[in-house]
């Protein structure tokens, strides 16, 4: 029996809460753990687990000092005080301390020079920090995407779980000149690409098509403009409201620059609905040739994909193949599995 410290708690949003919920779950009952988790949250573990409550966010302007902070000399001492044999630091950054530690990696701007977003200066500063002090580590990452960066022996790739309980009911495309619905379920971060949207609004007008975003509605009302009509919006979903947002719509857009995995392409996968996505790697490691690629900084690459999404507009996608290939079986398998890779 081990005794493991687990820092996650810069997990407190989007995909990356969604793996840490799961994750904590499922973990294995052969080993005793200690969790940072961000303070804000509900979590559920079993009895193996102990969970420490962080909030780093309170520290206002000074957060990202607080966080290296906490990443650093906290963990450390948690190490040390909670007698553990092995560190898995969840937040991308190796800890300077600590020699027996694995970096599980879920941040693609760390390691993209041609994403075509302009980081702010901290990013800058945090992808000086990764490339010092994880890129040498013992790395755990998402997708085969990452091989090529991460080629040490040492670095091994723990497959997603394919959530399937989404898959109870599928839309085909519709044969009428009615109103198509495309949904896009994305924060508002630079690198989800939403401006693209925008530059498609006649199109979409015209070919009455609507895509849905899920934005808080005072980023919405700044973005959307005068064309609220083309992009009606769903609001910030809970993980419990996602299927039934997926109930009415025909396809997913999804014009991300940079993504570590992109949940919204495992829902759709599990409806069966046809993915217009952007022409980058991590779209292709998990779609393969089952999608509309088209170049993310070109709106009329996106009208075409459109356009050929359209003429097979009654068609929905078999994935079974790339499921059986890029995922895994459940989130207990994939605890295992990543808590596996750190008893090498």
């Amino acid at each position: 029996m081990g005794r493991y410290l687990i820092s996650a708690f810069n997990m407190h949003k989007g995909g990356s809460l969604r793996i840490l919920e799961n994750l904590l779950k499922n973990l294995p009952s052969r080993h005793v753990f200690f969790v940072l988790v961000p303070s804000d949250q509900e979590f559920h573990c079993p009895p193996n687990a102990r969970l420490i409550r962080i909030n780093y966010k309170r520290f206002g302007p000074l957060s990202f000092i607080a966080r290296l902070l906490f990443e650093h000399v906290v963990v450390a001492t948690l190490h040390f005080i909670h007698r553990c044999d092995t560190l898995l630091m969840m937040g991308n950054f190796a800890n300077v301390f600590i020699r027996r530690q694995f970096v599980y990696f879920h941040n693609d701007l760390y390691i993209c020079s041609n994403s075509g977003i302009t980081l702010s200066l901290s990013q800058r500063v945090e992808r000086v920090v990764f490339r010092l002090l994880s890129h040498r580590r013992n790395v755990v990452y998402i997708t085969q995407s990452h091989r090529e960066f991460f080629s040490r022996k040492t670095h091994v790739v723990v497959k997603m779980p394919f959530e399937s309980a989404l898959a109870a009911k599928s839309n085909s495309w519709l044969d009428s000149a009615d109103q198509c619905e495309v949904i896009y379920p994305a924060f508002f971060y630079p690198n989800k690409n939403h401006r693209i949207l925008l530059s498609i609004a006649h199109y979409l007008r015209i070919t009455h098509t609507r895509i849905w975003v899920t934005l808080p509605n005072e980023t919405y009302k700044k973005w959307v403009g005068g064309f609220a009509d083309c992009f009606p919006n769903l609001g910030v979903l809970a993980y419990s409201d996602v299927a039934s947002a997926y109930d009415r719509m025909h396809a997913l857009v999804f014009p991300s620059l940079v993504e570590s995995f992109g949940f919204p392409l495992m829902e759709a996968m599990s409806r069966a609905l046809p993915i217009v996505v952007a022409d980058r790697e991590y779209a292709h490691s998990l779609l393969g040739p089952m999608a509309y690629y088209f170049d993310p900084a070109d709106p009329d690459s996106l009208v075409l994909a459109f356009e050929k999404l359209r003429e097979d507009k009654s068609k929905l996608v078999d994935y079974s193949r790339e499921i059986r290939s890029n995922f895994c079986t459940s989130w207990h398998e994939y605890a295992d599995l990543l808590i596996g890779a750190c008893e090498r």
